[in-house]
């Protein structure tokens, strides 16, 4: 399988009111494109599951990145152990009360535009909930359908997770939510140097800096967030949906950074988020144009819009050998401490 071009296959992003409940672009699901424009509250109805042993939804799992938006995570992958023509075709959310009822918000996704293997819900679908405007409270349940297909059938697998919204969340005055700032969480430079040197660091935490050796890359694939390799005498950054095959739940994602131009040489500092900018859309597992790309953003697992947690921005320095075939690189890194 190629990882490399694994999770490329990203749609634009959808945003919608969870009471009408169809997925926005995919004509693989049966509920694809329906759009009730009804007040009324109506029954969850999920359509059967038929896929659970061939597509498998794990670790799926909901939390407040902020006071009003609710961030999901997860993996969804393919049991090709069992079948190699499974595959994913498309995703769609569901939001029901404790009613067993629809209830209205605003939720914004990444839909997948091609079939893949498997995709991190947090970093690939990047799934947010805005609760804001919701008069509810009391326990919500998120259902996650995916669609997907084999040689022989069309295949849906269904899982769930929920969050609680007190009543203290509900009785906040409007006044004081619409006072609230949101500030722009400030940047700060750090550097690491990876070398695929099997006695140097060949891979780094940006969330807590800390960088391990080739030979601890496997047992810690769920912390590292990058990686130098060397490929046909060239230096290639990968995050970790590329070790162990990409079984990785919630793995790091990089894109070209679009926005501010910087690189190692000259950067504000400090700067703040706002400075940057990416597409979504392109997030992906690995990073190689170096001459032409200046910087680059990597998502990980711990992204928080509201604090700037999970947000680096990489600025790579000029590859250097080292050896007759090994090569260094210097990252500037720039992210909240």
């Amino acid at each position: 399988m190629n990882f490399k071009k694994m999770l490329l296959a990203l749609g634009t992003v959808a945003t919608f009111g969870l009471v009408a409940c169809g997925s926005d672009s995919s004509s693989s699901s049966p509920d694809a494109g329906e759009n009730s424009s009804s007040s009324a509250a109506e029954q969850i109805v999920l359509p059967e599951s038929n896929g659970d042993s061939l597509i498998t939804v794990s670790n799926f799992k909901s939390s407040y990145a902020s006071a009003t938006t609710v961030k999901f995570t997860g993996a969804v992958a393919a049991v090709l152990s069992i079948d190699t023509s499974t595959v994913i075709d498309s995703v769609q959310f569901k939001l029901g009360n404790e009613s067993g009822y629809t209830s209205s918000s605003d939720f914004s996704f990444t839909q997948i535009t091609e079939p893949v293997s498997m995709l991190s819900i947090g970093s690939v679908l990047n799934p947010s909930l805005d609760v804001s405007s919701m008069a509810e409270c009391g326990t919500f349940t998120v259902y996650l359908i995916v669609y997907g297909h084999n040689n022989d059938l069309k295949l849906v697998t269904t899982a769930s997770t929920t969050f609680d919204r007190s009543a203290g969340q509900c009785t906040v005055e409007e006044s004081s939510s619409s006072a609230e700032v949101s500030e722009d969480p400030t940047l700060t430079p750090w550097e690491v140097t990876l070398s695929t040197t099997v006695t140097q660091p060949v891979a780094v935490d940006l969330d807590s800096k800390t960088t391990y050796l080739q030979s601890e890359l496997v047992a810690n694939a769920a912390d590292i967030d990058l990686y130098i390799a060397r490929e046909a005498r060239s230096v290639i950054l990968y995050t970790n949906a590329a070790i162990e095959d990409g079984n990785v739940v919630d793995a790091s994602m990089i894109a070209e950074e679009t926005r501010s131009g910087f690189d190692y040489v000259s950067f504000d500092d400090p700067c703040h988020v706002s400075d940057f900018k990416y597409d979504p859309s392109a997030l992906t597992i690995s990073a190689s144009d170096f001459t032409l790309v200046t910087s680059y953003v990597v998502i990980t697992s711990k992204f928080n819009a509201a604090t700037g947690e999970g947000f680096f921005v990489i600025l790579p320095h000029e590859a250097l050998s080292v050896g007759t075939s090994d090569f260094s690189m210097t990252l500037t890194v720039l992210g909240v401490n």
